[in-house]
């Protein structure tokens, strides 16, 4: 957390934590949820999973891609949600698995539809040697639209999920232990 880290420059040990508070959800009309299922191609029965994060190493969406191309279930549809720096290379990752979509920048009406048909919030986060985890509210935003979320159990992630509660914290760099939490 940011706490920890200022905690390696001297005592800070009196900062006190604020957390944000997330805006609640709009209503999100039926017509856009078809919509958008038809748009991507899902059926009643698949369950979606999703990560809404700019695309960035450290967002562990590579990882996730791997997972869910190691589970065998045609049913099961992954979207990434945003835009990046490493968005050709997580695509070059994904290669022609038409279960993994690759949305860009949505606007706020679809984005929260997005958030009320999928099924899991996926974001396993890790620290990079430069780079970590400050918060994670879009972990807040999924639950607040009563889903569960997965989430790496590194960096701020690990304040905004309370294991086995509101998601699962998994190792961001563990496969197969982010297969089983999806599955």
């Amino acid at each position: 957390s940011t706490k920890m880290i200022l905690n390696e420059f001297g005592d800070y040990s009196s900062v006190e934590i604020i957390y944000p508070i997330p805006r609640k959800p709009e209503l999100v009309s039926t017509s856009i949820k078809d919509s958008l299922r038809k748009k991507f191609n899902l059926n009643k029965d698949d369950k979606v999973i999703i990560s809404v994060a700019r695309l960035v190493k450290r967002k562990g969406i590579d990882n996730s891609i791997k997972a869910i191309q190691e589970i065998e279930n045609d049913s099961i549809k992954y979207i990434i949600v945003s835009d990046g720096p490493d968005k050709d290379r997580l695509i070059q990752l994904a290669g022609e698995n038409d279960n993994i979509i690759f949305t860009g920048k949505v606007s706020d009406e679809e984005l929260n539809a997005i958030y009320e048909i999928c099924d899991i919030f996926l974001l396993p986060v890790r620290a990079e040697s430069d780079d970590i985890e400050g918060f994670g509210m879009v972990y807040i935003e999924a639950n607040l639209h009563g889903k569960p979320v997965i989430a790496g159990n590194e960096g701020g992630a690990k304040e905004a999920v309370i294991h086995n509660k509101t998601g699962l914290l998994v190792n961001p760099r563990d496969i197969t232990e982010i297969k089983s939490a999806v599955n």
